[in-house]
């Protein structure tokens, strides 16, 4: 196994790459955050990034995590702001227009409060012995599923209407959740570990936008929009 200071460096170097990729993205103006997506990032980081850490993860492991909620928190933020600018009267944004992004967010509340209590349970140890496969069970199962009903709404309206995001960001942060794959697999020594989930599936779901997010792709929306 390569000395722990390679692993560190891997990690620091992912959370890193991935500080890049939030600069590339509010440097864009063009841009156009989905409010609702953001805002499951915004908490849900933040928690995965908590307990990660009640989990004994690594220094390596929990840098690019850190980053990803510390971040993710200030777009949501920007959200509320520039909803606030539209419509001053009111403190918080409407609830979503679209009856999918409202059914994902009801689901990912409902999943995010099942994976806490879970954590509870099995962090008071208030359950009996037998019982705690099963509680383990739930709590990766709706941890993991809270990943899929975050990306939802930034996925409808990519795939609808790709102007929104631009590709350069999210290749990014593709390659960042891939080295904190590599440094996560590093450090167990072994692939099926809890924590690798985590980095595998963003992985694979940011290089889904990018892909959503091709030039070629909003160049035929740009195309099709109607003039003025």
């Amino acid at each position: 196994m390569p000395h722990i200071d390679v692993i560190t460096q891997i990690g620091l170097a992912a959370g890193f790459l991935h500080l890049a990729g939030y600069f590339v993205y509010l440097r864009h103006s063009d841009i156009e955050p989905n409010p609702v997506t953001w805002l499951m990032f915004a908490y849900g980081t933040s928690l995965l990034t908590l307990l990660e850490w009640d989990s004994d993860a690594s220094f390596a492991e929990l840098f690019l995590p850190a980053v990803c909620s510390a971040m993710a928190v200030w777009v949501a933020f920007r959200c509320w702001h520039r909803a606030r600018a539209r419509d001053a009267t009111r403190l918080f944004p409407r609830w979503p227009q679209d009856w999918r992004d409202r059914t994902a967010f009801q689901i990912d509340l409902v999943l995010t409060a099942f994976y806490l209590a879970a954590a509870l349970m099995l962090h008071t140890d208030v359950i009996a012995a037998q019982s705690k496969d099963a509680v383990v069970l739930i709590f990766l199962t709706a941890a993991n599923l809270t990943t899929y009903s975050a990306f939802f709404p930034l996925l409808r309206s990519v795939s609808e209407n790709p102007r929104g995001e631009r590709i350069e960001p999210w290749v990014i942060w593709c390659g960042a959740y891939s080295l904190l794959g590599l440094t996560t697999y590093l450090h167990q020594g072994e692939f099926f570990t809890v924590l690798i989930m985590y980095p595998v599936q963003s992985a694979v779901l940011h290089g889904l936008v990018a892909y959503l997010a091709r030039p070629s792709r909003r160049a035929r929306y740009a195309a099709l929009a109607p003039a003025g």
